[in-house]
């Protein structure tokens, strides 16, 4: 009896149609995306002189080509310094903080401090105290840092105690345990951060050209916004994405490269990570010197810049105190603050809240995360100076505007945070809820989600200062209200005083957004246990 040879199953072949289909589904979201605007921009819109159609944005970013060309060179350069800084200092101090734990507390407070200054503010102060080229890579370093120190702090104190109790059972020293442990535990939060702080380093670049530079894509877009040329300011906005997508897809491959090793993850090797919490010293003494340290490095460095420059710019902290408490009337100051913390924190939530839903649904779903994706990278990656008039145009100068860019610049990086949480529970894992009758849903709801916790907080800590940083820019850009526009009125008229009270009030109040996400997410973490 003959037998029936069948061919072998062939997983490559699956996996090329699945790459396929994903791709084409995400082909086609884009083209209906464009398509529709195109429609919009030809009916509803073709009196609104702020929107260009797609096709009148491709026809300029080719014509124009010779003159964009140059500006996106010294952007990506830009931005590629920027990315290389904050990842490099980012990464050093997570690690600082690992092999000396005391450090910890320090490294996440200053980092908080550093994350929450208001770019609308400081640039013309780093501009005063360096030059114009690096003033804009230390605000695109400002943007990565402390993405990228979230991430790495995060993935670093992830280790399954059970692995290090086999290595230095073993004989191995906190090198080997480092190197053997730590490290791999520590990739996949790591490029989840990266993957975040890509797009942000251009973006940061690109507030930093809009700010205060002589060239750059920021820069040219100044130019072509001031000159009423729309289809240019768009082609420029178009290189802006395409670069940010660009870095992205480069950090994604990177990615793919080195984290090989997922699948080999067993059972006996989950450990659901607690979030990069502040480790705090047993005794007062340990306590009062962590806390010392942090101020001497904050007002301290405070106080070196206000004094690198000339007296009437840079204000010191006793300057501002001073001002603060001088007894002249400052209810305009404290109104305008309160109205961005608001405007910040309903942004801050909806951003957050949805940027939740659209983990799950990409987890549940290619189809769905082949469109939402593109879509979010899209949005996200158009620098917030060019998408604020057109938001403010559809919703008007008011507060659902400052909703929305709060929205939009918490909900993606929130969104990549978390959709990496959550795949980055071992696929055996989720096998023991499989094999037991239980479908995406249920592994969902049992496994990812619980072990995606230190990641949603970690979205949590990241996105509160974008989401003021989103507050400012758009109270300057488009509503003429808030801490945000008053910084902006207080550099143009020389009231420096006000302007550092206010850099120093608003850093504050981001700063204390972070201490509340931390608060829940300790809160959480001892109930779990």
């Amino acid at each position: 009896m003959s037998a029936t040879v069948i061919a072998p199953h062939s997983p490559r072949l699956n996996l090329t149609a699945a790459f396929a289909r994903v791709n084409f589904l995400a082909l086609g979201s884009v083209v209906t995306l464009v398509l529709a605007w195109q429609l919009l921009a030809e009916t509803a819109f073709r009196d609104v002189y702020a929107i260009a159609a797609p096709v009148d944005i491709l026809v300029t970013a080719v014509k124009d080509f010779d003159f964009i060309w140059p500006n996106l060179l010294t952007t990506a350069g830009e931005a590629g310094w920027g990315w290389l800084l904050g990842n490099v200092v980012a990464v050093t101090l997570a690690a600082l903080s690992l092999i000396l734990p005391w450090t910890q507390a320090v490294v996440m407070r200053v980092g908080v401090i550093a994350y929450c200054l208001p770019i609308v503010a400081i640039s013309p102060i780093l501009v005063a105290v360096t030059s114009r080229y690096m003033s804009v890579v230390l605000i695109s370093a400002q943007g990565v840092f402390f993405t990228t120190l979230v991430g790495a702090v995060l993935g670093l104190h992830s280790a399954s105690a059970t692995r290090v109790d086999v290595i230095r059972a073993a004989g191995g020293g906190r090198g080997t345990v480092l190197r053997m442990v730590q490290i791999r535990s520590a990739v996949p939060a790591l490029f989840a951060a990266l993957r975040v702080a890509a797009p942000l380093a251009v973006l940061g670049a690109m507030i930093g050209e809009y700010l205060g530079a002589d060239k750059g894509l920021g820069v040219a877009m100044v130019y072509s916004q001031q000159s009423l040329n729309v289809d240019r300011t768009w082609a420029l906005a178009l290189y802006a994405a395409l670069l940010a997508a660009v870095a992205y897809g480069l950090t994604v491959l990177a990615e793919k490269a080195v984290y090989t090793w997922r699948d080999q993850e067993t059972v006996s090797d989950i450990s659901v990570a607690s979030a990069p919490q502040v480790t705090r010293s047993r005794n007062m003494v340990g306590v009062a010197t962590q806390f010392a340290v942090t101020l001497l490095l904050v007002f301290g460095g405070w106080y070196l810049i206000a004094r690198s420059v000339d007296p009437y710019f840079g204000k010191t902290p006793v300057d501002v105190w001073n001002y603060l408490t001088s007894g002249r009337d400052l209810s305009d100051m404290w109104a305008a603050l309160r109205l961005t913390i608001v405007h910040t924190v309903v942004g801050f939530a909806s951003g957050l809240g949805l940027a939740l839903l659209g983990a799950v649904t990409v987890v549940l779903s290619r189809t769905a995360e082949s469109i939402i994706m593109p879509i979010a990278m899209s949005i996200r990656t158009v620098p917030l100076v060019a998408m604020t008039p057109l938001i403010a145009l559809i919703f008007g100068r008011g507060f659902l505007t400052l909703i929305v860019v709060s929205g939009v610049v918490t909900f993606f990086p929130a969104l990549v945070t978390i959709v990496g949480g959550i795949r980055s529970v071992p696929p055996s894992a989720c096998e023991v809820v499989t094999v037991s009758g239980g479908g995406p849903v249920k592994v969902l709801r049992i496994v990812q989600l619980p072990a995606a916790l230190p990641s949603f907080f970690a979205a949590a800590r990241v996105t509160a200062p974008l989401a003021m940083t989103g507050a400012l820019l758009c109270e300057w850009l488009a509503t003429g209200d808030g801490a945000g526009f008053m910084m902006l009125r207080a550099g143009v008229t020389g009231n420096y005083s006000l302007m550092w009270s206010l850099v120093a009030l608003v850093t504050l109040s981001a700063a204390a957004l972070y201490g509340i996400a931390a608060i829940l997410e300790g809160t959480i973490g001892r109930i779990r246990s």
